[in-house]
C-alpha cells in the first residue's frame, strides 16, 4: 500500500488578489457544482471559485491552461506549446484526482485516467466553477482533490452575433464566430472557432528542424425550450477536433515525425420539472467522447478511445426555506477501445445513489452528503462529506469540513500490456479543512487550512 499526504497552508497575497479579481466581476455569484444545486457562492461551505465569461474576456489568457494557472490552489504543468499535454494538480493531489465535467457530463480518458484540458477551447466557455476538496460524496470517482465544471455558452440576451480574428508569430491564427439569443420560451446559441499554429521545434532526436504545430476546430451549440412554468428541456453539445505534432516518439528507434489526431465531444439533454410546491426534479442523459489516434512516421501507432454514457435523476425537496434535501441516482458506463490491449474493447458500469442535506439556522449552516457507488469491477464503495459554517456579523464566513473520496484505477492501470495489474484497488482519501472567507466591496479574501491523506495510491513503475 502506498500513501500520499498533502498538508499545506493556503495563505498568499498573490493568490488572494487573483481570487478577488475573479470574484469582483461576478454579477450573479451563483454556483451549482459545490452542492449539486444553485446557491450563492458565499453560502458554499467549501473553497469555491467562479470564473465568468466576462472574466475570460478581460483576462490575458489564450488557453484554458493559462486561465487556470492564475487560480489559487491549482498547479498547471505543460509539456510544450499549444496542444501539447497539460496536467492540472489541485491541492497537491495527482492530476487524475480532479473530476472534470462539461455541462454536467463527465469528460475524461478512461485509459489515462485524466482530462486533456489543452484541447478545450476557451472561446466556447460561458463560465467555470472550481470546487476544492473531496466531492465523491456527490459525484463519485475522481473527485479527490476537487471538481472543475465547465459550462458552454448559451443564449442570454436578445439575438446577437459575434466575430473575432487574430494573427501571431509562427503563423498562428484564430477565428471565432457565433450567434445567440433568447425570448420568453426559447434560448439558442451556435459558436465555432478555429486555431492554427506552426508551433516551435520542442525537441530534436534527428538533425531535422521540424516545428511541432497544432490545429483545432471546435463548435458548440445549445437549445433550450420552456414548455410552461413546470417543464424545460435543455440540449447542449461541444465538439473539438484537431491534430498536434510532437517530437520524441519511439517505435524501435526514435523519431521526430509524430502526431496525434484528437477528438473531444460532450452531448447532453436535460429535462427540468419544477411544479409548485416543495419538490422539483431533473433528468439528464449524456455522452462524452475522448479519442487519441497516434501516428509514428505517418504509420498508425495505437488508438485510445473512451466513450462515457451517463444518466442522472435528481430530486430536490425543500422542507422549509432553510432546509433542503437532495437525493438521486447516477448511472455511468465507460467503454474503451485501445489497440495495445490484449482485448481491445472493454466496458465498466457504475451505478450510484446519493443523498445530501442542507440546513441553515440563523448564522449557522450545516451540510452533509452520502453516496454509495456500485462498480462492476470493485463492488460497493461509500463516500461522504460533513460541513459546518458560521457567519460573523462582519460578514466573515468560517467553515469546517471532513470528507472521503475515491479514484477508480484507469484502464491503463489495469490492462496496459507489461505494466497493468487487474488486481489494483481504488485509491481512497480522507480530508479535513478549516476555512475563513469574506467578501468586501474592494476585495475578497480566503484562508484555508487542509490535510488530505490518500491510501492505495497507484504509481507507475517502469519495467526493469
Amino acid at each position: 500500500m502506498r500513501s500520499i499526504i498533502t498538508n499545506p497552508l493556503l495563505l498568499s497575497i498573490a493568490g488572494l488578489l487573483s481570487t478577488s479579481v475573479i470574484a469582483e466581476t461576478v454579477l450573479q455569484p451563483v454556483v451549482v457544482t459545490a452542492s449539486r444545486y444553485e446557491q450563492n457562492i458565499d453560502d458554499t461551505l467549501s473553497s469555491t471559485t467562479l470564473i465568468t465569461r466576462k472574466d475570460i474576456e478581460e483576462s490575458n489568457a489564450l488557453t484554458l491552461e493559462d486561465l487556470l494557472s492564475d487560480v489559487t490552489g491549482l498547479d498547471v504543468k505543460q509539456s510544450g506549446a499549444y496542444g501539447k499535454t497539460s496536467s492540472i494538480y489541485m491541492r497537491g493531489t495527482n492530476s487524475t484526482h480532479i473530476l472534470t465535467m462539461i455541462d454536467g457530463i463527465k469528460l475524461h480518458s478512461a485509459t489515462l485516467g485524466g482530462t486533456s484540458f489543452q484541447h478545450i477551447p476557451l472561446s466556447q466557455i460561458e463560465r467555470i466553477e472550481i470546487v476544492r476538496g473531496p466531492r465523491s460524496g456527490l459525484y463519485g470517482s475522481e473527485a479527490v482533490g476537487g471538481v472543475i465544471q465547465i459550462f458552454t455558452r448559451s443564449g442570454k440576451t436578445k439575438p446577437a452575433a459575434s466575430f473575432s480574428i487574430g494573427q501571431g508569430s509562427n503563423n498562428t491564427s484564430k477565428i471565432n464566430a457565433g450567434f445567440s439569443g433568447r425570448n420568453d420560451k426559447l434560448r439558442y446559441s451556435l459558436f465555432a472557432s478555429q486555431f492554427d499554429t506552426d508551433g516551435i521545434d520542442a525537441k530534436t532526436h534527428t538533425t531535422a528542424n521540424d516545428k511541432d504545430g497544432y490545429d483545432r476546430k471546435s463548435i458548440s451549440s445549445s437549445l433550450s425550450y420552456t414548455f410552461n412554468k413546470e417543464y424545460e428541456l435543455d440540449f447542449k453539445a461541444l465538439n473539438t477536433q484537431g491534430t498536434t505534432l510532437y517530437d520524441g516518439c519511439w517505435q524501435g528507434a526514435p523519431s521526430d515525425n509524430c502526431y496525434t489526431d484528437i477528438e473531444q465531444q460532450t452531448v447532453s439533454t436535460k429535462l427540468k420539472f419544477t411544479p409548485k410546491g416543495i419538490w422539483d426534479a431533473s433528468l439528464q442523459i449524456g455522452q462524452s467522447k475522448d479519442l487519441s489516434d497516434n501516428f509514428f512516421n505517418d504509420t498508425p501507432n495505437n488508438t485510445f478511445l473512451t466513450e462515457t454514457t451517463s444518466i442522472s435523476f435528481q430530486n430536490n425537496v425543500k422542507l422549509s426555506k432553510n432546509n433542503l434535501i437532495i437525493a438521486g441516482i447516477d448511472g455511468l458506463q465507460d467503454k474503451v477501445n485501445s489497440t495495445p490491449y490484449t482485448e481491445p474493447n472493454k466496458t465498466r458500469d457504475n451505478n450510484a445513489v446519493f443523498v445530501s442535506w442542507k440546513n441553515k439556522s440563523g448564522s449557522y449552516s450545516f451540510k452533509s452528503s452520502l453516496r454509495t457507488d456500485d462498480n462492476e469491477q470493485f463492488g460497493l464503495h461509500s463516500t461522504g462529506t460533513v460541513s459546518a459554517g458560521y457567519k460573523f456579523k462582519n460578514k466573515v464566513n468560517a467553515f469546517a469540513s471532513y470528507g472521503t473520496a475515491f479514484k477508480a484505477p484507469s484502464f491503463n492501470n489495469l490492462y496496459y500490456p507489461g505494466s497493468g495489474d487487474p488486481d489494483l484497488l481504488p485509491e481512497e482519501s480522507e480530508s479535513i479543512e478549516l476555512g475563513l472567507k469574506q467578501k468586501n466591496k474592494q476585495f475578497n479574501w480566503e484562508l484555508s487550512i487542509y490535510n488530505t491523506q490518500v491510501k492505495n495510491l497507484i504509481v507507475y513503475v517502469a519495467p526493469a
